[in-house]
């Protein structure tokens, strides 16, 4: 970042002092505690950071069963929030998802998720480390004491909203010779997009204007010499301009990017023969939907 800020991210991030994405692998074995992120304004009103956090989802794996909350029923309030946290009944109130590998959920700012055990997923999401955690099941340590919540910043930067769906459908944009491109999800923070090949070539990714962060899923790949394996990341400066990948037969991986949605993905996907309403679904609600206002 400091030696090669430009040529890293790209010119339009030239100004940033901070990596502007953070990628992890979470493998959860048991419920994690339910939690919400502060959004950008919130961030910069209340001094918690130079970003808010929204963030997506990738599942690589479920068990059978496996779900993940997201979101609360229909007609739920803030003060029902904070009398569940209270009474250890929030999960009455949130909106669990069955999970299964492929499926990508958008967690807007503001949004209350949960990841509930057996299940190992890829997070994209704004650089923040500021997280609040509004609930904990109920569970105690051996000294019987809970972890910290956040009770009240939670309920301060909290979106109770039913929304109609958070998870994203795939779109497949383009037939390569050997596999398929689909796209995952598109919002202002973050594109991600997935290569899946039936047999061994080569692709060449589009010229962008920002690096791209690339992580193999199954399979194996090549870029530049460099062999990747299952689970391997590589990060493509800015400034490498297009990039050749070479696949194996079976490869999959992941290719996300911080995008100018209109000329990243509303115009190729448009000169693919994707209509607006499959691009508009990249984007999740329409609350929180930044394609919306440029179809």
């Amino acid at each position: 970042m400091n030696d090669f800020g430009p040529q890293l991210l790209g010119p339009g991030m030239s100004s940033l002092a901070d990596f502007p994405l953070l990628y992890k692998f979470i493998d959860a074995h048991d419920r994690l505690s339910v939690q919400v992120h502060p959004s950008d304004a919130d961030a910069h009103e209340n001094g918690w950071g130079r970003f808010g956090k929204t963030e997506c989802w990738y599942i690589v794996h479920a068990e059978p069963r496996a779900q993940i909350a997201v979101g609360f029923r229909k007609g739920v309030s803030k003060d029902d929030v904070s009398d569940a946290v209270r009474d250890i009944s929030l999960n009455d109130l949130l909106e669990f998802h069955d999970i299964a590998a492929g499926d990508v959920f958008f967690i807007p700012a503001g949004t209350v998720h949960a990841i509930c055990g057996n299940t190992i997923l890829y997070e994209v999401q704004q650089t923040s480390d500021v997280t609040f955690r509004l609930y904990d099941w109920g569970r105690l340590d051996k000294t019987g004491k809970s972890r910290p919540l956040h009770i009240r910043e939670s309920l301060q930067v909290l979106d109770t909203r039913w929304h109609s769906s958070y998870d994203i459908p795939a779109v497949p944009v383009e037939t390569l010779h050997n596999g398929a491109r689909i796209m995952r999800i598109a919002c202002r923070y973050f594109a991600l997009e997935e290569y899946d090949f039936y047999g061994p070539g080569s692709i060449t990714l589009p010229t962008r204007q920002s690096f791209s962060a690339m992580v193999v899923l199954d399979g194996s790949a090549e870029v530049s010499g460099t062999k990747l394996a299952r689970g391997q990341s590589v990060l493509f400066p800015a400034a490498m301009g297009a990039v050749e990948i070479g696949v194996g037969s079976g490869a999959r991986f992941l290719i996300s990017w911080v995008p100018d949605l209109t000329s990243d993905i509303i115009i190729p996907l448009n000169k693919l023969g994707i209509g607006s309403a499959a691009i508009a679904s990249l984007g999740g609600n329409a609350e929180s939907n930044d394609l919306l206002a440029l179809l």
